[in-house]
């Protein structure tokens, strides 16, 4: 059903689509297949305003985000900017994604706290691991 409402709101090719918890039901594999297509969508001028409680997600997709509780907006800015604000993380009872976490544990050897996936990480240590 959820995929069904996705292809109907992206068939009317407006230029604003909002996804309230577009990934809701999905198994990973779908998930990342619904955000990959609505990614082709932004590319191309769209704009993609996506509202959910998946961090992961949102460190994958958004490149802005806007963090929200009670009707206030506590935050305003880029993902990674956004995940090195823990007091309002707390606030709206959000965290961020695990590898986030492990980052910003590991800055203290050099590592960068802002790192949002496990692509990432990688790419930071693997040349570490290979000197």
């Amino acid at each position: 059903r959820q995929r069904v409402a996705l292809a109907s709101v992206l068939a009317l090719q407006t230029p604003v689509v909002v996804l309230d918890e577009p990934t809701t039901g999905q198994d990973y594999r779908a998930s990342l297949e619904i955000m990959d297509r609505v990614g082709e969508l932004n590319r191309v001028g769209h704009t993609i305003i996506f509202i959910t409680h998946d961090m992961e997600l949102v460190a994958r997709y958004a490149s802005r985000v806007v963090v929200m509780a009670q009707g206030r907006v506590l935050a305003d800015g880029g993902t990674r900017e956004i995940f090195r604000l823990p007091e309002v993380l707390i606030a709206s009872s959000l965290a961020p994604p695990d590898i986030t976490c492990l980052a910003q544990e590991l800055a203290a050897f050099g590592i960068r706290g802002d790192i949002l996936t496990v692509e990432e990480m990688l790419d930071v240590l693997l040349p570490l691991w290979r000197r």
